[in-house]
């Protein structure tokens, strides 16, 4: 299996990958966690089962975990509901929802869930979502230096949603503010293209990561927001999207 290319430059980032699985059935819950220790990773992951998502979110804070599977039906807390508390408790929890029913997908992604998977879970779809959620740990733990004024701030490069230039100003667009410098745009690019960035126009900076779709000459963030895609290069953009996310899968 060939692993993401982007994944090397965080091998030495993620020490130790910690995993939950949530789910009322035994049977099911052990068959997960053996497809994932089957899969190609880069570093052995150390897992965790529970059978009651009040159990999980009991143990959220002290055992610190980075990836979530979550079925839905369940007795008392069903995973929509531990899905949104978790949410609440841990914002770079990376929540996978594993089940049998199709039904509530829409509804699970109100917890910003990663993934939505259909049992029965094979090793190829469960190592390329894995690859895809470790590569997104990295960037949790990566960050890119903004400089203003006589200071820097360091912000995790997964709050980037996109980058504007304007009038030699560069705007910063992160998940829930804004910052203003000044700066090279073509240096910033050049930094920011390694962790799937794209230049989709003169002034905007994009990271595929967020986009959820394409609608005429505007690409559609996860968090609704929209950047338009120059017409010249929208062709270019959509190849090089479909590429990035051929590699992701």
């Amino acid at each position: 299996y060939n692993i993401n290319p982007y994944m090397t430059q965080y091998r030495m980032e993620v020490v130790m990958i910690r995993i939950a699985i949530c789910d009322d059935s035994s049977t099911d819950a052990k068959r997960l966690r053996s497809v994932c220790e089957s899969c190609d990773l880069p570093d052995t992951p150390e897992f965790k089962i529970y059978h009651y998502g009040q159990d999980l979110l009991a143990e959220l804070a002290a055992c610190n975990f980075d990836i979530i599977f979550l079925d839905i039906d369940m007795p008392e807390y069903n995973g929509i509901r531990v899905g949104k508390a978790i949410r609440q408790i841990k914002e770079t929890a990376i929540i996978i929802f594993c089940t049998s029913y199709p039904q509530y997908a829409i509804e699970a992604y109100d917890c910003e869930a990663f993934h939505y998977i259909l049992k029965p879970c094979t090793r190829e779809r469960i190592q390329g979502i894995l690859i895809r959620a470790i590569n997104k740990l990295g960037l949790i733990r990566k960050y890119h230096s903004i400089k203003i004024h006589n200071k820097t701030i360091k912000v995790p490069i997964s709050n980037i949603y996109y980058i504007e230039y304007c009038q030699k100003h560069v705007i910063y667009h992160l998940t829930d503010q804004k910052i203003e410098t000044t700066g090279k745009f073509v240096d910033i690019y050049d930094e920011l293209k390694k962790f799937g960035f794209y230049q989709i126009h003169q002034g905007y900076i994009v990271n595929f990561e967020k986009i959820r779709d394409f609608a005429g000459y505007t690409a559609i963030l996860d968090d609704g927001r929209d950047v338009l895609i120059s017409v010249r290069k929208k062709s270019e953009v959509l190849l090089a999207y479909a590429k990035y996310v051929e590699k992701l899968t």
